[in-house]
């Protein structure tokens, strides 16, 4: 009797799953499908680039001799696992920017779908027609994987459409399928913890950040190999594919746990009231500080954890990278590959270029998120009830925008300060601390465009603001990819960042930053003057 009874409540927990998929569906279907096709074409584009460049077995085997046991290369991309292969060197070019797309599309879907529902009230009024508990999170879990799904095939069929085995290319994109459910489980769990999605985005991006460190500290010190089994992203690449030695067994620590952890999540969904987090949001002081008078001061307020995220990533980042610059540079100049890798005359330059244009990259990414908070409080109620009281409508917008400029600044400085502290002691050359601080500093008006994107999105089109990222995300395309791609130039164009060269090797372009300064401050002036003529929805 009480088995039934418990199967009769645990089936209720998911009541109404199958209609909430189609709504779901309904209501992503524009960003699940964007999730879907763009890294596929991005991949395709890779595979076929990688073809075309690596199309003789001495080229695959220099590329192979080039990166094999070198620190810089495994810390970054992992350990090059059948890089004399088409498909191993395709694994390995697409290491770095893979293991960042396919965690941020679980992460983006999940929060997008369970906690921002949840801010917006819209989840109390499905909860209250006779839905279960867990079913708006077992219905994001259905679509997400579908996304996933689609995805893994994608890449399947790009890898067979080269030529590639198919065998090979199957348990390859099994293991990005895998990560992408891992990191479906770890932003329904952060659901459960934090109250805000932009808690559930920290969470996973620190996840991220943590299983990419432990990875790289495990591939690059033979005495602290185990690390690597701690991370993820390590069982992705120890299927090792396209290698004589491949196994698929690694696989099923990546669907065990997802399994665990989608389980301890529908089991916290239960546990929790509507609308709060595991972790109990603390209470603040009876009374502002005088400080807080101002819509800017409020939004630089706010936004302190999130800018100490963004600029710990930084450090990290720049940091290890930075620190491997010796390492680098000896591999670049003792291979053919240097001409496709490096930038500049120098190997160590050109790598270290490529480093400081990586902490532009997340100084971009912080800029978008942070002007896209403007959004999060406008679809929540927040903006409605600051803009009641004696507030203007840009004073208010622009209190977020400047806070997430700063931050967007500060990662710039340390990120730039942690991969010039590296690089001058890995090269033993103190003079590169100054210079990498400022050649990161001087990709602020590529920054500056991205947020300026971002403001006037939300102004013109504001439930389109998300499209922003695209901005970001074809900078970080341009940056990896663009000669593996063989990009022509409109399209490097797009990428604010390539107006600038790759800095501090090349001649810094005051022109090209007026102009990006002018084009940022020019969408700026659109977002805020179109926000001040339009509705704002209660």
């Amino acid at each position: 009797m009480t088995s039934r009874s418990d199967a009769g409540r645990f089936a209720g927990m998911f009541a109404g799953t199958a209609t909430l998929v189609r709504v779901r569906w309904r209501a992503d279907r524009w960003a699940v499908l964007t999730w879907a096709v763009a890294p596929v074409l991005l991949f395709g584009g890779t595979v076929q680039g990688v073809a075309g460049l690596y199309d003789t077995a001495s080229k695959r085997q220099g590329y192979a001799d080039a990166i094999t046991g070198n620190p810089a290369f495994e810390a970054i991309n992992g350990i090059p696992y059948g890089a004399t292969t088409v498909g191993g060197i395709v694994a390995d070019e697409w290491a770095f920017l893979g293991t960042v797309l396919v965690p941020l599309l679980a992460v983006s879907l999940v929060a997008r779908g369970t906690r921002r529902e949840e801010e917006d009230g819209l989840l109390e009024l499905v909860r209250s027609r006779g839905v279960g508990r867990a079913a708006q999170l077992a219905a994001v879990t259905v679509v997400v994987a579908a996304c996933l799904v689609v995805l893994a095939l994608g890449t399947w069929g790009a890898l067979a459409a080269a030529g590639v085995p198919t065998g090979p290319s199957a348990v390859y994109a099994a293991s990005y399928l895998g990560l992408g459910l891992v990191w479906l489980g770890v932003a329904a769990l952060a659901a459960q913890v934090v109250r805000r999605s932009r808690g559930v985005w920290a969470l996973g991006l620190g996840a991220l950040v943590l299983a990419y460190v432990l990875r790289a500290v495990g591939d690059v010190s033979g005495a602290a190999s185990w690390l690597r089994w701690t991370s993820p992203l390590a069982w992705l690449q120890e299927t090792r594919a396209f290698a004589d030695d491949a196994r698929a067994w690694p696989l099923l620590l990546l669907v065990a746990a997802a399994v665990l952890l989608l389980g301890a999540a529908v089991a916290l969904v239960g546990r929790r009231d509507l609308g709060a987090g595991l972790v109990a949001s603390r209470s603040g002081a009876a009374h502002a500080s005088g400080l807080l008078g101002s819509p800017l001061a409020l939004a630089l307020r706010r936004a302190g954890g999130t800018a100490g995220g963004w600029c710990a990533v930084a450090f990290v980042v720049g940091g290890v990278f930075g620190a491997l610059a010796k390492e680098a540079g000896s591999a670049l100049g003792s291979s053919d590959v240097g001409g496709v890798l490096a930038t500049g005359t120098e190997p160590a330059d050109g790598y270290l270029a490529l480093t400081v244009e990586v902490v532009a990259l997340l100084a971009a990414a912080a800029a978008v998120q942070g002007v896209a908070a403007l959004r999060e409080q406008e679809s929540g109620g927040l903006a409605e009830e600051a803009l009641a009281r004696p507030v203007g409508r840009r004073a208010w917008a622009l209190g977020d925008t400047v806070a997430a400029l700063t931050t967007a600044l500060a990662v710039l400085v340390v990120g730039g300060l942690a991969a010039g502290a590296g690089a001058a002691v890995s090269l033993d050359e103190p003079g590169r601390t100054g210079a990498l601080t400022g050649a990161a500093l001087g990709y602020l008006p590529a920054v500056l465009v991205c947020g300026g994107v971002a403001l006037a999105l939300f102004g013109v089109a504001p439930r389109a603001q998300q499209a922003a990222w695209a901005v970001a995300a074809w900078a970080a395309v341009v940056a990896t990819l663009g000669d593996t791609l063989s990009l022509p130039v409109w399209a490097r164009d797009l990428s604010p960042l390539d107006h600038l060269g790759a800095l501090p090797v090349d001649t810094y372009d005051g022109v090209a930053a007026g102009w990006l300064v002018a084009v940022a401050l020019a969408l700026g002036a659109v977002g805020l003057e179109t926000f001040r003529r339009r509705d704002v929805p209660a």
